[in-house]
């Protein structure tokens, strides 16, 4: 996973997100969030992700592995390699 993180201070020191990357082309989406959209309206996310474990009534114990990936990457080389393995992509309008 390609993220940057900086050290900030306010009464406690934090990690905080400063630009991603993709992790396979490695262009910055440059600035400190998680969309990949220029315009603010807009809105362009990218997830590829593993979530394995338990959930219990009081308690969650999990493990998650994650890449990130921008859309085009998700379009030109996730995409079309899933499809050669036999997957087919849903869209959905919302």
């Amino acid at each position: 996973m390609s993220r940057k993180y900086e050290a900030k201070t306010d009464n406690r020191t934090y990690e905080a997100l400063t630009e991603m990357l993709c992790d396979l082309c490695g262009r910055s989406n440059g600035r400190p969030r998680d969309n990949w959209a220029i315009d603010p309206y807009q809105i362009q996310e990218a997830e590829v992700s593993l979530i394995q474990g338990w959930s219990y009534p009081s308690s969650y114990v999990a493990k998650k592995w994650s890449i990130d990936i921008c859309p085009e990457c998700f379009k030109t080389k996730l995409m079309p390699w899933a499809e050669a393995q036999g997957a087919t992509f849903r869209e959905v309008n919302s």
